[in-house]
Parts: C-alpha cells; structure tokens; sequence
C-alpha cells in the first residue's frame, strides 16, 4: 500500500493538471473581479492573448504559408494537366448539348439576353471598325493594292485593257449613233467649208504638201507608168477619143470639117499625147505639169472647193463616206494600231496614272472607312452572322473539335494563365494582404468557437497530454517512496 498510495496520488494531481493547464489555455474566456480587484489568469491565456497570437499567425501564414510566391508556385506547378483535362470536360459536355447556343446562354441567366447579344454585336463592330478607321489600315490597304495591280499584275492590266479598249472601239464604231454623229460631223464641216475664204494653202499642213510633191518626185516613173497603161485600156482610149471628138466638133470651123473630120483629129490628138508619153524626158515634164496643177488648185478658196463639193454630194453620199470611213477603222489592223497607240500613251504616263489612281482610291477609302454606311454595313453583318451562329446547336459548334485544336485551346489558356499569374496575380495576392485578412479573421471569431474549434482540431493530442501529465504523476509517485527508503 505504500506504494500504491502514492502512484495513484500522482497520477491523480499529474492528470488534474494538465487538465487544468489546457483549460486554462482557453478559460475563463473574459476578465473576472472580485470586489473590482482583478483575478489573476483571467482571462485564459489564449483570450488574453488572442490579439498578438492572431497578428502572429497572420503574419506566418500570410509571409510563409501563402505568400505571393508561394501561391503562384502553387498554382503554376501542373497547371497545363489540370487545363487540358478541364477543357476537356468543357467540350465533351458541349459535344452533347443539343439545345441552341441561344437557350444555353439564356439559361445561365446573365442579365437580358437581347441587351447582353446587343453588347456583344456593338462591341465586335465598334473593334472592327475602330480597325478600319485608322489610318495604318489604309495605308496598307493602299500598299496592298499597288503591289498587287502595279507591279504583280501589271502586265495582266494592261492585256485586258487593250482587250476590252479593242472591244470598245469595235462597240462604239459600229453603233448607229455614231454613225449618225459621223453623217452629221462631215455635213456639218462641208457647211462649215463653204464660208471659209482661206486659200487651200492656208489649211492644207505645209509638211503635207512638201511630203506630196517630194512623193510624185520620187515616183515620177510609176506615175508615167501609170498614165501609159490607162492609155494602153481600150475603153480609156474610146472614152479619151470620144471626148476630144466631142470637144472638136463644138469648137471648129465648118470650112475645116469640110477637109477634115473630129473622128480624124481626135484619133491624131490621141496618137500625139499616146507618142508624147513615150519620150525620153516625158517624166520630168510631167511631173511639172501635175506639181503646176497641184499648185493651181491649192491657190483656190476653200469656200469654192467646198461649194463644188456640197452641189454634188447629198445624203446618199455622205452615208457613203461615213460608211468607208467606220468600214476603215473597224478593220482590225486599223483598231489594233488605235489600241496600241493608247497602250503607248497609257504606258508613257503610267507614273502619273498609278499617282493620280492611289490619290483617288486613297481618298475614297478615307472617306469610306469612315463613314457612317460602313459602321451600318458591318454592324449588319455582324448581326447575321452571330443570329445564326447563336440559333446553331451547341454540339454543331464544337462536334469538330480534335486533339489538335484541342491542345491549341489548352496551349491558349495556358498562356493567358501564365500571362495572369506572372504579371497581375502578385499584385492581386499583395493587395489581399492575406497576413491581415488572417488576424481579422482570427480576432472576429468568438472565444467559445476558437476553443471548440481548437479542442476539435487537437483533441487527441490534448488528451495525450492531459493522460502525460497522469503518467509523469504516478512515476513520480514510484520514485518517492524508494528515495525515502534511501
């Protein structure tokens, strides 16, 4: 029994305690008084000390447990596996989803449907065009343009020019207005002529005129040539006597016509000019005589010539005229040198052209791309496009998906991911103050809560120390006696 006593003693004062020690830790939970005089370890320790222990336990936790770094350590670490795997299930959900994406979004409940779309299509329209009014836009537009139609297809331009410029004349001269405009032009410029009272010299170019008479020089044997055959032509040569007949029997004497008659003198007129054209300096005589009449009939007024001409053209004429003239230039070759003569002059201006061309289509873009009918148009089609793609099915949208796009999905919120972490995160987490957000919340806990909460947290291990405190009492228990007994 001496032995027992103390043991059970021991263990007894060892195990009240601790007990007492834990509960002191949390009671009394407020000051108490007696007689306004103040109790000592009152209130308990914690209570009492709750203030410094929270700030502490913010601190540690807020510069040690999850401090900016170790946040974003925390949150970068495996984060593609758990992006990949959520977009995953994102879009094998969606992959299911038979409603329209428009009964989708109506469920979630968002606010009003038709004013959230309106946002939505304002916004996309507004980007677009925000896009297309600045003027790095035009400039590349304009770029774009010039490379591709100046230089890239310039040759291409200018072939289907020619085309369309050939097929154009061929248009315009055949139509009958300008047939008619053609009829009323030379009408008009006969009239004219016939109240100019200038010399033909005065009009006809003086480069012409050398150019004329240095050709019939030049050609002196093929014109003499030529008046021997036609007078080699027996119809020339009938029609030739005939009229040298006609002109002798009007003009001579009847006595003459007694010893000789027109048929005789005009057969010998007709041998004489016959023989004459076969001497040996015929050409150069004839020559002087057709230069001497060119000259004769240039010093006539313009006014003659055309009043000779109007008598005897009429309409019939001039239709005729007007015919040989379009019939001329609508040969091909004649509308081939016109093209070409216009693909000489476009080609010889094509600086200025492409300058004045880019002015224009510059100007005109500016004056386009901001103007109120692009925003319209944009915002319309905007309109169309996202009606539609809301009245799709969910599953339509997304049914294509592969593991390429797949990884691409995750591969781009993983950068935005990155980009939030990296950059705004440390900023967010510093102004949390997650430190002073710990104290506040340990400060606001009531004291009976935190001591519930505590005791649930460590209940086993404040019940290892409270039977500790038994165990230690009853060994020291043991080792009295035997000490007495020394």
């Amino acid at each position: 029994m001496r032995f027992i006593i103390p043991v059970v003693i021991g263990a007894t004062i060892g195990y009240i305690t601790n007990w007492i020690a834990i509960k002191m830790l949390f009671r009394p939970h407020y000051e108490k008084r007696i007689f306004n005089l103040h109790i000592p370890f009152t209130p308990g320790l914690i209570p009492k000390e709750r203030s410094r222990i929270a700030k502490s336990v913010g601190e540690a936790v807020g510069e040690y447990l999850l401090s900016p770094e170790v946040v974003i350590k925390s949150l970068y670490n495996n984060k593609k596996d758990f992006i990949k795997k959520w977009v995953k299930s994102c879009i094998n959900k969606l992959q299911k989803e038979e409603k329209s994406l428009k009964s989708l979004v109506k469920n979630l409940e968002y606010g009003n449907y038709n004013d959230l779309l309106k946002s939505i299509k304002m916004k996309i329209t507004n980007s677009i065009y925000l896009q297309l009014s600045q003027e790095s836009f035009k400039e590349k537009l304009i770029d774009l343009i010039e490379d591709y139609i100046f230089e890239d297809s310039k040759d291409e331009l200018y072939s289907q020019i020619n085309k369309k410029m050939e097929l154009f004349l061929y248009q315009i001269y055949k139509s009958d207005e300008v047939k008619q405009e053609l009829e009323i032009l030379i009408s008009n410029k006969i009239e004219e002529l016939t109240k100019d009272e200038r010399s033909l010299y005065e009009i006809v170019p003086e480069e012409a005129i050398d150019f004329l008479k240095g050709t019939i020089y030049e050609q002196d044997e093929n014109i003499v040539r030529i008046l021997r055959n036609i007078l080699e032509d027996p119809i020339i040569e009938l029609k030739l006597k005939e009229a040298i007949e006609t002109i002798v029997s009007n003009n001579m004497n009847k006595i003459i016509a007694i010893f000789m008659s027109p048929e005789v003198i005009s057969d010998k007129v007709f041998f004489a000019i016959k023989e004459y054209l076969y001497k040996p300096d015929i050409n150069k005589n004839i020559v002087s005589i057709i230069i001497t009449f060119i000259d004769k009939i240039l010093e006539n007024k313009v006014e003659d010539a055309a009043i000779i001409i109007s008598s005897k053209i009429g309409k019939e004429e001039i239709e005729k005229i007007s015919n040989v003239i379009l019939e001329s230039i609508l040969k091909e070759e004649n509308r081939n040198k016109a093209v070409n003569i216009i693909d000489r002059k476009i080609k010889s201006e094509e600086t200025n052209i492409k300058k004045n061309i880019l002015n224009f289509i510059s100007n005109e873009l500016e004056r386009f791309l901001s103007s109120e009918i692009l925003y319209n148009n944009i915002f319309l089609t905007i309109d169309i496009i996202v009606e539609r793609i809301m009245d799709k099915p969910v599953l339509s949208i997304v049914e294509d998906i592969d593991e390429e796009t797949i990884e691409n999905i995750t591969n781009l919120f993983n950068i935005i991911s990155n980009n939030f972490i990296m950059n705004k995160l440390p900023n967010i987490v510093e102004e949390f103050n997650i430190s002073k957000v710990v104290e506040e919340q340990i400060n606001s806990y009531d004291i009976a809560f935190a001591e519930e909460l505590i005791l649930e947290i460590a209940n086993k291990e404040l019940k290892a120390i409270t039977w500790l405190g038994a165990l230690l009492g009853g060994i020291i228990g043991i080792v009295l006696p035997i000490l007495q007994n020394i």
